[in-house]
């Protein structure tokens, strides 16, 4: 269903990546401060502009990416597993960035890039768990069995995108809620 389409959908995606970034790089050195800023240093929230979207779209990909897998396990049309696949390999790097511009944003607001904080243990595991695909893919030495064990796994990781937003709202968590970011 998707082979045909599948350079049209890249182009797409390019293009989108291509208005985000621009759209990004305004925001980075043109955006301005939020008005409250209840902790940190705030230079720290420059980095709003970059980790929140950066997040959203990890989150966004990573969902795709689980769809079509669950697409291909119910069709076994290729199209799915390849833009399943495509999707991981764009998922990973963003869900990558989140983790490191959170980290940076930590270190300013915190005074530290680590602090066991659960949602970037959550975030840590979810960027490992999608890390681990590229081997898992990899070991399946029969080609024909190789979309399904793949899927199968794309499937299964994504049990950690939620678990990314459950964890801060049960346990104690130095990360703002959504909820505790509103402007009343």
């Amino acid at each position: 269903m998707f082979a045909g389409r599948l350079p049209v959908l890249i182009v797409i995606l390019a293009l989108l990546l291509l208005v985000d970034f621009t759209t990004l790089a305004y925001s980075i050195f043109e955006g301005t401060f939020p008005s409250v800023v209840e902790r940190g240093a705030p230079t720290a929230y420059r980095n709003l502009y970059v980790h929140v979207p950066i997040s959203i779209a990890a989150y966004v990909v990573l969902t795709v990416a689980a769809l079509a897998a669950l697409a291909f396990m119910m069709s076994r049309r290729p199209g799915f597993y390849e833009f399943a696949d495509t999707a991981i390999k764009l998922g990973v790097p963003l869900g990558l960035a989140s983790f490191l511009t959170g980290s940076v944003w930590a270190s300013e607001s915190w005074g530290s890039l680590w602090t066991w904080d659960p949602r970037q243990v959550s975030i840590l595991i979810l960027v490992l768990a999608y890390t681990l695909y590229f081997a898992v893919k990899g070991s399946v030495k029969d080609p024909d069995r190789r979309p399904l064990v793949s899927s199968a796994y794309i499937f299964a990781a994504y049990a950690t995108v939620p678990l990314s937003f459950i964890i801060p709202r049960v346990a104690e968590s130095l990360h703002p809620t959504p909820e505790q970011t509103r402007v009343l």
